[in-house]
């Protein structure tokens, strides 16, 4: 074999990479090698075309994700190891548990209801209210019964279910002889009622009573009868 030919057959051999980069690259597209190391960034890389089987198990660490929505983890995977403290807002609808107040207050004899005692309470959110009042009555001696109902109420809207009936004599003991019922309770009672949801803002908690006390007292004067109340409000969330 000639040199001449020898000398053709080795740049053939040369050149024939170059030639099927050229073809390859006028039929599928561009392709070319990253210099160095540590240079693939986000824009190199297609959206979406990163797969599980292209990462190795365990070789992601926080650093390496920036946001998880709900689709990317399973349900009960997460524990109390794996949650910061710290990171968490307040829930929602709680944002209001635990808020509360107390009041106190008395009255006297009315033939209608009257305001005994009542209080503030501020709701962050639309939510119902847990009220929770102690009545006690109070009479002076030889009065010959008390009778009369006390109840909760909101906003000057009392709660009917929370009604009680106070019926008693001078001692503290049922007084069935009025003529009603003896079901009444006697010198004490609570009531207690889980309103229906008030909205955002101020609302007054209170007890009213209507009370009677027929009968005549050591200084010749009517029969007195007192109620004396303490009364709290806790927030409850609008569930």
């Amino acid at each position: 074999m000639s040199p001449t030919v020898r000398h053709i057959g080795r740049q053939l051999r040369a050149q024939w990479a170059g030639y099927l980069s050229i073809f390859l690259f006028l039929s599928v597209g561009t392709a070319y090698a990253l210099p160095g190391s540590n240079t693939v960034f986000s824009d190199d890389i297609v959206d979406g075309q990163v797969h599980t089987a292209d990462v190795a198990d365990d070789s992601l660490t926080g650093r390496d994700i920036r946001i998880l929505g709900n689709r990317d983890i399973a349900n009960d995977a997460l524990g109390t190891g794996q949650v910061g403290e710290s990171s968490l807002g307040t829930v929602p609808v709680a944002g209001q548990a635990g808020s509360g107040r107390v009041g106190t207050g008395s009255c006297g004899e009315s033939p209608s209801y009257i305001d005994c005692g009542s209080l503030p309470i501020d709701l962050a959110k639309p939510g119902r209210l847990l009220i929770i009042a102690s009545v006690v009555i109070g009479t002076e001696l030889f009065v010959r019964y008390v009778l009369g109902p006390c109840r909760l109420e909101v906003n000057g809207a009392p709660i009917d279910a929370s009604e009680t009936l106070f019926q008693f004599d001078d001692e503290g003991g049922q007084t069935p002889s009025t003529g009603f019922p003896p079901e009444g309770a006697g010198g004490q009672a609570t009531l207690t009622a889980v309103s229906h949801v008030y909205p955002t803002g101020r609302q007054i908690v209170g007890v009213e009573c209507s009370l009677y006390a027929p009968g005549e007292g050591l200084d010749g004067t009517g029969g007195e009868a007192d109620a004396y109340v303490d009364i709290s409000a806790v927030a409850l969330s609008d569930g």
